[in-house]
């Protein structure tokens, strides 16, 4: 059988190589041959043209991918660009601050968005009225910027300012407009932020310091101060070290305000509700020097330490000028000094501690200090054996008032002469073991003037000569 099939095969082989004899139309013979079909280079042909088809894909997608992508940026970049794209990211603006917001040379380059500046203007109604910043950059999201909305993690200024006010008849109309699908900015920042309070410019202001805010933060929205001054009518420049702010619906809360430097200075903290017409902040004094909470004018008679010490600062609505530091302190000591009748007591007792006296014993002093005025009121200073003060000393205007209360220890040797010691005793009171003798202040800050003289005959109270020369002569 094997033979056979081998057989037949080589039969039909030669068949095929022998082909068969035909007759063409001529007359003429030939022999036609049967072509055999060569599967395993059909395969091969159909790979090779597969892989030509891909290769030209590929060039033709290499060709083709920066052109697309080359005019989808360029619509893109066209469509930040346009007028309708910055009067619906007015519109949005207005949906999510209720303010209307004007840029200068608003410029949105791929991922950086920035501006010349950026203001911002409230309606009536709000205690914010304007802002404005300038040199405006942001870093935005590449994911939120293909998709139409801007995000990122920070929205930079290097200058601007921020006005506070409760003025009417601003005039700020309503921005009409589509309102584009945009998350906005975890955080926003200024360099050199000022912010005023009433006006512009106003005596009431911070300047120079680093602001940032932060939207929906917990607990509200947060602004978050550092560095600058706080200029206060009446007081002067306080450095800022930092300070931590919360809005809500019903007005701000004053986390806290740390003033002054090192380890001096104010920390002021609370509510402030905009429908009250009365204002008032806890003032904790960390470290201060007496002499400087009543200001210069007063500072330069009293003097001691004060430390961990409560008080508070009042102010009505937004006359910033109507505000009233107060201070009921106990410091470890209080000093007076370069008050009149503390010349007299170091003649009449003949000891220069008196020129400068200490109080450890008791000291409590309440501090009041406003715009052109201060005052330390219910005064009450005693040193054991060897002086007691109680009363008041006030400064306006330039000049000086003060109603006080003088006690001589009742044991001590006065250096006078009986007669001019016989007067002063009996215009005292003695109580407590004193002598309480009662002596008015008056004059300026540069020349102070008391009544502690007329006890002793001296009706010359500015007088140059020496009170113990006179009274013993």
């Amino acid at each position: 059988m094997d033979r056979l099939r081998e057989g037949d095969r080589e039969k039909r082989y030669d068949e095929d190589e022998a082909g068969e004899l035909v007759v063409r139309e001529d007359g003429s013979q030939a022999i036609k041959k049967r072509r055999r079909k060569r599967r395993s280079k059909q395969e091969k042909h159909e790979v090779e043209k597969r892989k030509k088809r891909l290769r030209l894909l590929q060039f033709a997608g290499l060709l083709g991918l920066p052109l697309v992508i080359g005019i989808f940026f360029v619509v893109l970049v066209a469509r930040y660009h346009s007028p309708s794209f910055e009067k619906n990211l007015k519109a949005t603006l207005w949906e999510r601050m209720g303010a209307r917001v004007d840029f200068e040379r608003l410029s949105p380059m791929f991922l950086n968005v920035g501006a010349k500046s950026v203001q911002a203007n409230w309606p009536d109604g709000g205690i914010l009225e304007r802002f404005s910043f300038e040199s405006v950059d942001a870093q935005v999201d590449w994911y939120r910027y293909f998709t139409g909305g801007w995000s990122g993690e920070q929205l930079i200024a290097q200058e601007g300012f921020v006005l506070f006010s409760e003025r009417s008849g601003r005039g700020v109309q309503k921005v009409e407009g589509q309102e584009l699908g945009m998350p906005g900015f975890d955080s926003y920042r200024c360099g050199l932020t000022s912010m005023y309070f009433g006006e512009k410019n106003s005596p009431f202001r911070l300047a120079g310091a680093d602001v940032s805010f932060t939207p929906g933060a917990e607990g509200g929205d947060e602004l978050l101060v550092t560095g600058g001054k706080l200029r206060v009518p009446g007081w002067g420049d306080w450095p800022v070290r930092r300070g931590t702010f919360r809005f809500g619906d019903s007005g701000c809360k004053v986390v806290s305000l740390r003033l002054g430097e090192g380890k001096r200075g104010l920390v002021l903290s609370g509510e402030l509700n905009l429908a009250d017409e009365r204002h008032q902040l806890a003032a904790r004094v960390e470290e201060e020097r007496l002499s400087d909470l009543p200001g210069k004018n007063l500072g330069q008679f009293i003097d001691g330490e004060i430390k961990n010490q409560e008080g508070r600062v009042i102010f009505e609505g937004w006359d910033v000028l109507s505000h009233r530091f107060e201070l009921e302190a106990r410091p470890k000591f209080v000093s007076l000094k370069k008050l009149p009748f503390l010349e007299h007591l170091n003649e009449i007792y003949g000891e220069t501690k008196y020129l400068n006296p200490e109080f450890s014993s008791l000291a409590e002093v309440k501090l009041a200090r406003g715009d052109g005025w201060s005052s330390i009121e219910e005064m009450d200073l005693r040193e054991t054996g060897l002086l007691a003060v109680k009363g008041r000393l006030g400064w306006r205007e330039g000049r000086l008032s003060g109603e006080l209360l003088v006690g001589l220890p009742d044991h001590k040797t006065i250096l006078l002469k009986s007669k001019k010691r016989q007067q002063l005793l009996e215009n005292s009171e003695q109580k407590d073991g004193y002598f309480w003798v009662s002596v008015e202040v008056s004059g300026t800050p540069e020349s102070p003037v008391d009544s502690f003289s007329q006890y002793l005959g001296d009706e010359d109270k500015g007088g140059s000569e020496g009170v113990f020369d006179q009274l013993t002569k």
